[in-house]
């Protein structure tokens, strides 16, 4: 039996696209600080610092995935240059897995569902394997998804499961077809350091540089507009409360999503141009400075259907915006009702739209959602905490422990014992910055 070395973790790339793709790069942060060596499957190769957060990591081997390559079968006067593409590729995929197959890997992490066909045939040369799992249950009961079934099958190869929050973990792991796998939680970060540079600086100023009216209560919604993501239920809650809220304006930051949502996302923004109620908002499309919006605005309504956590909501609580969101997936493991931030039946635009005009009218309860979810992220979601927790499990599985309860409770308390130099207290906020409501006199 060949020897076994270090971890293999597969990623499709790092920082730009869905949220799994942006938190692979701090999933990475986490293996590397275990000391054991990784060697990372993907196509993207960006800069790894020798530490983040106080916290030291050793650096990487790449590895470049096979390439899709198919022979070309129909004719045409291009058909000489496909075939000597296929050639070429055939060649440098076959040299890739001679590589690839010289040792297993002791442990292979997948970065989610969208990670597993890069290390499909892998998967049984580990001795131990984790896939990260970000989706809810719900997500596969709306039209246009792939069954449960099927994301199921794919999770029972994995010996681990790691789930971003409680109530994710429960819902899939009560499944009879994943009884013998072992699991825990562990939950998303936001980007810390964009962050940290955009509360250097007034909302004002964001506003300025974004050109929205200063006399406006902006709420933003920030996702790719489909129907998973609930754009036509705010839309919906805009109109029901606009005749109460004068200046309230809707602000979509996101461009329609992929397959099959980007035909729903742009039947919706092509309606929005004749709808009477497109005058209440917006979109800006896609934009790297999302976050910039989300800082900007007065709210962040996350009216999603169905969603795994929401990365923006971490955003959002990292920057102090208050949060509306959907009581759906494992939202309601980070927004405390009525706190931290407050929730809504998902698809209930009569139930979102009393919440706004509640928000609306009330600033003293908007400053106190926003301080204590700011709170809350800089003391429980940071990114040195999800560090510590991946190296803790990693670490564990490598050395065989199991992954239980008691496992669990010390995965928990390992960033509470050690909170690190920034997770202990909220960035301040930019000298003379207004907080959430007060920039405006009602």
């Amino acid at each position: 039996m060949r020897p076994s070395t270090g971890i293999l973790f597969s990623t499709q790339g790092f920082d730009k696209g869905a949220g799994s793709v942006i938190n692979a790069r701090h999933v990475l942060y986490g293996l590397l600080h275990s000391g054991v060596q990784v060697t990372v499957l993907s196509h993207d190769t960006p800069d790894i610092p020798d530490e983040v957060d106080g916290l030291k990591l050793t650096r990487p081997t790449w590895r470049r995935p096979c390439v899709p390559n198919e022979f070309p079968r129909e004719l045409s006067v291009r058909w000489p240059w496909r075939l000597a593409r296929w050639g070429k590729r055939s060649i440098t995929n076959a040299a890739r897995r001679a590589r690839r197959q010289q040792q297993p890997p002791e442990l292979l992490v997948s970065n989610g569902i969208t990670d597993y066909k890069l290390t499909s045939d892998r998967i049984s040369e580990a001795r131990r394997s984790i896939m990260v799992v970000r989706e809810c249950m719900a997500r596969h009961a709306l039209p246009g998804q792939p069954p449960a079934e099927a994301f199921l099958a794919t999770m029972a190869q994995y010996t681990h499961l790691v789930f971003i929050t409680p109530s994710i973990e429960r819902e899939w792991m009560e499944h009879p077809a994943l009884a013998s796998q072992q699991s825990c939680h562990i939950p998303n970060c936001c980007r810390e350091d964009r962050a940290r540079d955009i509360l250097t600086e007034t909302r004002s100023v964001a506003r300025q540089r974004l050109n929205l009216d200063d006399g406006q209560f902006i709420v933003a919604c920030v996702g790719s507009i489909q129907f998973l993501k609930g754009q036509d239920i705010l839309l919906g809650a805009l109109k029901q409360a606009s005749s109460d809220c004068p200046e309230i304006h809707g602000l979509l930051v996101g461009a329609p999503g992929g397959v099959p949502g980007r035909e729903w996302g742009m039947r919706f923004l092509d309606g929005l141009k004749s709808d009477p109620a497109g005058r209440f908002i917006h979109c800006l499309g896609y934009r790297d400075d999302a976050m910039d919006s989300i800082y900007a605005a007065d709210l962040l309504v996350h009216p999603s259907r169905c969603e795994g956590l929401g990365g923006v909501i971490l955003e959002a609580m990292a920057l102090g915006t208050p949060v509306l969101a959907s009581r759906i997936g494992g939202i309601p493991d980070v927004v405390d009702d009525g706190r931290s931030g407050m929730l809504f039946e998902p698809g209930n635009a009569g139930e979102l739209a009393e919440a706004l005009r509640q928000l609306y009218r009330d600033s003293a309860l908007r400053a106190k959602l926003a301080k204590a979810g700011q709170e809350r992220y800089w003391s429980c979601y940071t990114r040195r905490q999800l560090v510590l927790r991946y190296t803790a499990a990693v670490n564990h599985i490598l050395g065989g422990g199991k992954w239980d309860e008691c496992f669990q409770a010390k995965l928990d308390g390992v960033a509470a014992a050690t909170p690190g130099p920034q997770a202990h207290e909220s960035p301040m906020r930019a000298e003379g910055a207004p907080e959430h409501g007060e920039h405006q006199k009602r």
